[in-house]
């Protein structure tokens, strides 16, 4: 039962931090997506998550397969839930889309022993050092934050850079992840 309420707090605590990070996204888009992954701009991504950890919260957050997973497949909830919040903030439907998100990382990571919290942010131009830590400054100490709640270490890191159709967005989901306790 401590484990449930220490994974409800860190939900909650995520679905909060998600409304205020993709309240600054951008356009389209809906629950059925096709997109290509930007691979060597994951890399970057990536890294760049990594050294603000690093440098801002003294975290230390290791690129994982699984955790990768989790983001890849939470792709085209990620572009509704920030698409509808651009264009329906607070709305039920929008609050729903982001618990889906957060539900289906769930599904992922916890048969592994993982617990994950997923944020998505969408530029209209490509995606750059400086507004990865805009967005980061803006939101890392609320995650950091939320992790702590629920008693989970942050450690590892999961990233997936789509660029979408034809909206000319550019699409970033990433999960940052712990391990959890039996």
């Amino acid at each position: 039962m401590k484990l449930w309420k220490k994974a409800a707090a860190a939900v909650l605590a995520a679905v909060m931090s998600l409304t205020l990070l993709t309240g600054c996204s951008g356009g389209g888009g809906g629950a059925s997506v096709t997109y290509t992954r930007d691979t060597e701009k994951e890399k970057q991504v990536t890294e760049w998550i990594q050294n603000y950890a690093k440098s801002a919260a003294g975290i230390t957050l290791v690129e994982d397969a699984d955790v990768v997973d989790a983001s890849d497949k939470v792709v085209a909830d990620a572009i509704n839930a920030v698409n509808l919040n651009r264009t329906k903030p607070n709305s039920p439907e929008a609050k729903q889309a982001q618990i889906k998100m957060y539900a289906n990382v769930a599904n992922v990571l916890g048969p592994k022993k993982k617990a994950g919290m997923p944020m998505a942010a969408a530029f209209a131009a490509k995606v750059t050092p400086e507004g990865m830590k805009n967005l980061l400054d803006e939101y890392g100490k609320q995650v950091w934050k939320s992790f702590k709640d629920a008693g989970i270490k942050p450690s590892m890191i999961g990233v997936v850079v789509t660029s979408v159709n034809d909206d000319g967005l550019v699409y970033v989901i990433v999960t940052i992840a712990g391990n959890t306790t039996t």
